[in-house]
């Protein structure tokens, strides 16, 4: 279970996934208008984040409030990881009761088909695999 906080040091903001003891898991930190993430710059706070030991101001937020940013913070490195990573495509399938993010990645000729990675949070295992046995033929 994560918790989303919003802090502003001066000029500084900090947007913070933390984990249930208070240890930051992903971050943002915004200054001057440029955003840093954590998995890419190696920002991420270190040790437990307490509230009563921040100096600015601070607020929980949303989950999605937290990912709106978070999105829009990875939005000018897609390019780079999809190039670095071999990644063909991908989109978030919500359809049906399935849920499941699909990701295709490139093969090095066209003797084979790419290869697709699914994604499924642990909460649509169980409705994703009674959906694949109806549509799917079976293979599981």
């Amino acid at each position: 279970m994560y918790r989303y906080l919003y802090h502003l040091f001066g000029e500084i903001e900090f947007w913070l996934e933390l984990d249930d003891e208070n240890y930051a898991t992903r971050q943002i930190t915004v200054e001057n208008s440029i955003l840093e993430i954590s998995c890419k710059h190696n920002n991420l706070a270190e040790g437990s984040i307490e509230l009563e030991d921040l100096e600015g101001t601070s607020r929980w937020i949303e989950e999605n409030e937290f990912e709106s940013k978070w999105n829009e913070a990875l939005a000018p490195y897609q390019n780079d990881w999809q190039e670095l990573c071999g990644l063909k495509n991908w989109y978030l399938r919500d359809k049906e009761g399935y849920k499941g993010l699909h990701v295709y990645f490139k093969n090095k000729n066209n003797f084979y088909f790419p290869w697709e990675l699914q994604i499924w949070d642990a909460a649509d295992v169980e409705m994703n695999i009674t959906i694949h046995e109806r549509f799917k033929r079976n293979f599981l």
